[in-house]
């Protein structure tokens, strides 16, 4: 927000010059246009550290986009939901079927020229809400290998219709269980992390924020972050990992008649 020449967004405080992360939240507004605002490990050459960038819409566009995947593409981890993919014109089909669902994703972003930028990050996670999530990483080769982690009794949006109500914060439990994952290990799980993130987000559903008393006649809400941690680490499995192929496979070359 701003008040005349003022901004009551402030530049990161107490910095570390070199982080083992950086996690930053690009919600599509002015934060990504303000160079001054972002933190200064991103231009600090000595920073080796990962990048966990949890992107909205207008998605890969911007100059925060620009700077990430063109200095730290090897590092960056991008979380994206669905939806926000779907707005920015990929296209995307919903709840037909996981394979269908998948296969569209993975095509999209490794051929759509648009966002095919995401396929130069190391990992890209796609949330389809608490019904799972594809990832995408890319390989030393080049090339990108693709998975599914999902509930295959659920899917995109089913879970919830069992549940009234809509909380905002789904995509921050996904963001806490691959940052815990990315500074706990040097070679990271995300499928595990993403297990975790999926029972996070169904726990907030589930139980909502937390009340907490300030004083004697003053209740406020809070995020259940005690809660939720027990749910990263307690994941009970109902979530299931497939390899997804790429869809490329499927086409065939028109045979040249001089051969």
């Amino acid at each position: 927000k701003e008040t005349g020449q003022k901004t009551l967004l402030g530049a990161p405080k107490a910095e570390v010059p070199a982080p083992a992360l950086v996690v930053l939240d690009d919600a599509g507004f002015d934060f990504r246009n303000r160079p001054e605002l972002w933190p200064s490990a991103l231009s600090n050459k000595n920073f080796k550290g990962n990048v966990l960038l949890k992107l909205s819409d207008p998605v890969a566009k911007g100059p925060l986009w620009d700077k990430l995947v063109s200095e730290h593409a090897s590092r960056l981890v991008v979380i994206v939901t669905a939806d926000d993919l779907r707005a920015s014109g990929m296209q995307l089909s919903r709840a037909l079927s996981w394979e269908r669902t998948a296969q569209d994703a993975f095509w999209e972003l490794t051929h759509n020229r648009e966002i095919s930028a995401l396929s130069e990050c190391a990992a890209i996670i796609v949330s389809f809400r608490a019904a799972g999530c594809l990832l995408l990483t890319r390989q030393p080769d080049g090339s990108s290998r693709c998975k599914l982690v999902f509930d295959p009794t659920k899917i995109e949006g089913s879970w919830e219709a069992g549940f009234e109500g809509r909380l905002i914060g789904y995509n921050t439990c996904l963001v806490a269980a691959v940052a815990l994952e990315l500074l706990r290990s040097q070679t990271p799980d995300l499928s595990t992390a993403l297990r975790g993130g999926l029972a996070a987000m169904r726990a907030l559903h589930k139980e909502g924020y937390a009340l907490v008393k300030k004083h004697q006649k003053v209740t406020s809400l809070a995020f259940p972050v005690k809660s939720l941690a027990k749910a990263i680490a307690g994941q009970k499995g109902e979530f299931r990992e497939a390899p997804i192929a790429d869809p490329v496979r499927h086409l065939t070359l028109p045979r040249d008649e001089n051969s």
